[in-house]
């Protein structure tokens, strides 16, 4: 994989973050640094927003030895769009192991509402709906020029001894201030009501780069589909093996490796066969084995099922 200079346009609202989500891991294994610029949609309702990014994962992630830095050039909001997100990402030298039991005592609570032409007696009504529901060390509005709206998001960052977690919600048309906020305000009570570590969505994001860590372990309250289905998605390409083992109302996700094998090949089509010279993992199209159904690779069960 080559480092260097690297720009996607969307084109719509699409979410710059999953764009970077996708890009950046295989920069993680290139042979020089590289900066990504992506266009489009910085807070859409179904995915992380670049504040998320900063904040939350990315100093996670600088304890793996992933050395990335997400900078917000300009917001776009659902449906216009236009806003630009970039990062400057460094080759891995090494896999750090990521330990997260327990997030500890809360340090801080952080209320944030963004504006861009909408009114600002909106941010107003959202943070005091936080503040009567939670201790806010901070709160903060930002009204952000016109031409980048309209839209409104609002964000609360819980800072504990362990993690920084953070939670938004996008306010919506004929929405009323008062229930986007309640939205959030729910959604960061049901973490707190738990000693897990990491959040719902926090937790799905953490999968691949632990898996390529090759150990490592979090606590989530709440498994989500996603979580799951990644999983199940990454046991297929990586040497790795989950195991979720739920104890009073907190998931404990611990990732190991598995012993590697050399898998008999020749029971598979051709389309299998391309591999990786570090990895015993198979890549490429699953294809059924003709005439025979599914199939799992012999000798060792490397967890591949074709």
């Amino acid at each position: 994989m080559r480092g260097g200079d690297y720009r996607f346009a969307i084109g719509s609202a699409g979410s710059c973050t999953l764009v970077l989500q996708t890009v950046l891991p295989a920069l993680w294994f290139a042979d020089g640094p590289s900066r990504v610029e992506v266009s489009g949609g910085t807070d859409n309702p179904s995915a992380p927003p670049a504040d998320f990014i900063r904040r939350v994962l990315e100093p996670l992630l600088a304890k793996m030895g992933i050395h990335q830095q997400t900078t917000l050039l300009r917001h776009g909001f659902y449906p216009a769009g236009g806003g630009v997100v970039a990062t400057e990402v460094s080759p891995v030298a090494s896999f750090n192991t990521l330990q997260l039991g327990e997030r500890g005592n809360i340090v801080q609570m952080r209320g944030e509402v963004l504006l861009a032409g909408v009114p600002r007696h909106v941010a107003e009504r959202e943070i005091a709906t936080l503040a009567g529901s939670f201790s806010l060390h901070e709160q903060n509005i930002h009204n952000l020029p016109r031409d980048q709206g309209p839209g409104n998001t609002v964000s609360l960052e819980v800072e504990s001894e362990n993690i920084t977690e953070r939670f938004f919600v996008v306010g919506e048309k004929r929405v009323s201030a008062e229930v986007v906020a309640a939205q959030l305000v729910k959604e960061v009570k049901r973490y707190l009501a738990s000693t897990a570590a990491v959040g719902e969505y926090l937790a799905d994001q953490l999968v691949l780069p632990m898996a390529l860590a090759g150990a490592g372990e979090f606590t989530v309250a709440h498994p989500s589909c996603h979580l799951l289905t990644n999983i199940a998605v990454v046991e297929r390409f990586l040497p790795v093996r989950f195991s979720l083992i739920e104890t009073d109302g907190v998931t404990r996700v611990s990732i190991g490796m598995m012993q590697r094998c050399k898998p008999d090949l020749a029971r598979y089509p051709a389309k299998l066969t391309r591999r990786t010279p570090s990895s015993s993992a198979i890549a490429g199209r699953v294809v059924p084995h003709p005439g025979d159904g599914p199939r799992r690779v012999s000798d060792t069960d490397c967890g591949y099922a074709f």
